[in-house]
């Protein structure tokens, strides 16, 4: 297995709240 690297970390995060962002906006507009 590779080590996990601080930059991949952060783009995971950044990927997951934008997920998460855009599925409660698209709850909104229903």
């Amino acid at each position: 297995m590779t080590a996990i690297s601080p930059l991949s970390i952060k783009e995971f995060t950044r990927e997951s709240i934008k997920c998460l962002l855009g599925s409660q906006s698209r709850r909104n507009q229903l």
